[in-house]
């Protein structure tokens, strides 16, 4: 008996099978992303920058230099202890909060805090689009309260703030509390946060990756019991292809159930 040369159609099969895939992938993820996109998610995030010592630094020459600071006013007052607190307000959610309050509040008794903190944005460009005030009858030297008008998806306000005192001390806590209705409230610290991993591109990686490679699997799974009834009830496959194998990897899926020659 001759056998007939069998032409491999294996790259065009699973060019087809991997297209589709693509297609069906492709599709799903677009109609999971407007889903997600479309899920309201109200959360602000408060990011803690650390404070710094500035009167008492190690790195100051003591041995050679001497300064000394005073709180402008008559009569004057000598600063024995100036920290630097920054804090960062970010809107990680997807929909604008309006109206923001934002509150400050120092614990310790002997400290106070500057009337006027230096303040920025980020983007730099919406500080001259948004409005922050502190709300005058709600604050003291102890705590400050400020509203923030509006602080859309991915926006930040950041508060630099200088704490002071009369008398030396070696550690202050200052707590930030942003109040809105139905918002979620988280705390990070600013330093770690540009450590961690972007998550989203991370999982939209493996995702993307493991998604379509999980799909052509199950298609090839899906179609070996197909192939596998075709086999037995065709002798002509058997005897054009020799085994299963041959038959599985080289013939076309669309000419699976073509009537014999």
């Amino acid at each position: 008996m001759v056998q007939e040369e069998v032409k491999a159609s294996f790259s065009w099969k699973y060019l087809t099978l991997t297209l589709i895939s693509a297609i069906v992938v492709s599709a799903v993820g677009i109609g999971v992303s407007k889903l997600y996109e479309s899920r309201p998610v109200k959360e602000i995030v408060v990011y803690d920058g650390g404070q710094t010592n500035l009167l008492h630094d190690y790195a100051l020459l003591k041995d050679q230099i001497e300064a000394n600071y005073y709180l402008k006013g008559n009569p004057k007052k000598k600063i024995e202890t100036l920290f630097l607190k920054i804090s960062a307000i970010k809107n990680t959610g997807n929909e604008g909060a309006e109206n923001l309050l934002v509150s400050f509040n120092l614990s310790e008794d002997k400290a106070s805090l500057v009337s006027n903190p230096k303040i920025r944005t980020e983007p730099k460009e919406i500080i001259d689009a948004i409005s922050v005030t502190k709300r005058e009858g709600e604050s003291t030297a102890k705590k400050h309260v400020w509203n923030i008008s509006l602080l859309n998806p991915g926006e930040s306000v950041i508060f630099e703030y200088s704490i002071y005192s009369e008398v030396k001390m070696d550690d202050i806590r200052l707590s930030v509390l942003p109040r809105k209705k139905d918002w979620v409230i988280l705390s990070k610290s600013l330093l770690s946060s540009k450590k961690e991993i972007n998550w989203s591109f991370f999982t939209f990686v493996v995702v993307g990756a493991g998604v379509p490679i999980l799909f052509i699997l199950t298609i090839f799974l899906i179609a070996i019991p197909v192939y596998r009834l075709q086999w037995n009830r065709r002798p002509d496959y058997r005897e054009k292809y020799g085994s299963f194998i041959r038959f599985y990897m080289n013939h076309w899926p669309t000419r699976l159930f073509d009537p014999p020659n």
